[in-house]
């Protein structure tokens, strides 16, 4: 049987924010959940996902990279004992009338917050980062040239009611550059399925999203990458990630900390990796040059003086540096 597992404890309280009522005799809860397995199995009918179980993820299952929100995709079926040698990131245990049980993972499930006003702009950034880069460290070694062992699926719960802000809708966007598979359990009221592979279409796909003030220009190029459609090239920068302890000059996403090294300002290193990850899909998929020397030159010369000192975000860049390498095949 197929299931989808999430985070037991988290997911109720989670379902009961958002904006929906659910019809006459129906608890929200249930009607979250049936709309989840229906949604679900409409994007890929091949997955046949039958329940729904609330389960302490994080812990039950060894090895995975979990969060607040985890959830799964896992095919359930009964083996005749437990391996004494486990060499997969199934989970094996005894049910309470004695069968031996196996939840083999089939796919990563990330989902979006509850509602717009908890989403705002850090919708998907915050809900993917860091737990994807870490997948891709883990990963960069294996043959695949996927983000890790199984396929990633993000879902969006948010209801469009008073709509949903142009920034969310971009971010939406630039997660369909992504190699995840992207359902919504209510409509957004944009079409993403519609959006153009081409890089000129994208880029004026995104320009053009419902209340958007930007313009193909204002997305074409910013300060975290540039593309020369003529040219057919992107560059990735890294001005807005500048370090200079010794003139206190920084860019707009880093600051001075109280420790007097470097830090990344609230969750911005999650936007950035958000924006040019999703711009190097774009452009790989679309066979442009692609030059990151930037980013690889400021990890560099941070790490030899050890800028950020011993905080977890700062290493993250080297996964996607490598993730880089390994898609151009310069890894």
């Amino acid at each position: 049987m197929r299931k989808l597992l999430l985070q037991d404890g988290s997911y109720q309280t989670k379902f009961n924010k958002i904006d929906v009522t659910p019809p006459t005799g129906v608890s929200k809860l249930e009607y979250i959940e049936t709309k989840l397995l229906q949604e679900i199995n409409n994007k890929n009918p091949r997955l046949n996902i039958l329940a729904i179980e609330y389960l302490d993820i994080n812990n039950e299952f060894t090895g995975f990279i979990g969060g607040t929100y985890s959830a799964l995709i896992i095919d359930e079926e009964n083996i005749p004992s437990i391996p004494t040698s486990i060499i997969d990131d199934s989970r094996y245990f005894t049910d309470a009338i004695g069968n031996v049980i196996r939840q083999r993972i089939m796919a990563y499930v990330f989902t979006s917050p509850a509602t717009k006003d908890e989403g705002r702009n850090i919708t998907v950034a915050q809900d993917i980062f860091p737990r994807l880069l870490d997948y891709i460290d883990q990963y960069i070694n294996s043959p695949s040239y996927t983000y890790a062992n199984h396929p990633f699926y993000y879902i969006s719960l948010m209801t469009p009611s008073g709509q949903l802000q142009a920034s969310l809708l971009s971010n939406y966007a630039r997660l369909n550059q992504l190699d995840f598979e992207y359902i919504e359990l209510f409509p957004t009221g944009v079409n993403f399925s519609k959006m153009p592979r081409d890089v000129e279409g994208a880029i004026d796909f995104i320009a053009n999203l419902p209340r958007s003030r930007k313009t193909i220009s204002d997305v074409q190029v910013t300060d975290e990458y540039e593309f020369d459609v003529i040219n057919k090239k992107l560059t990735i920068l890294s001005g807005t990630l500048l370090v200079n302890l010794t003139h206190n000059n920084f860019g707009r996403k880093v600051e001075r900390t109280r420790r007097g090294n470097a830090g990344f300002k609230g969750s911005e290193e999650k936007f950035y990796w958000l924006d040019v990850l999703s711009m190097f899909e774009l452009a790989l998929r679309n066979n442009y040059e692609i030059d990151y020397s930037q980013l690889w030159d400021w990890y560099n010369q941070n790490q030899r003086v050890n800028s950020f000192g011993n905080g977890d975000k700062f290493p993250r860049f080297e996964s996607l540096l490598k993730y880089f390498d390994k898609k151009t095949l310069k890894g």
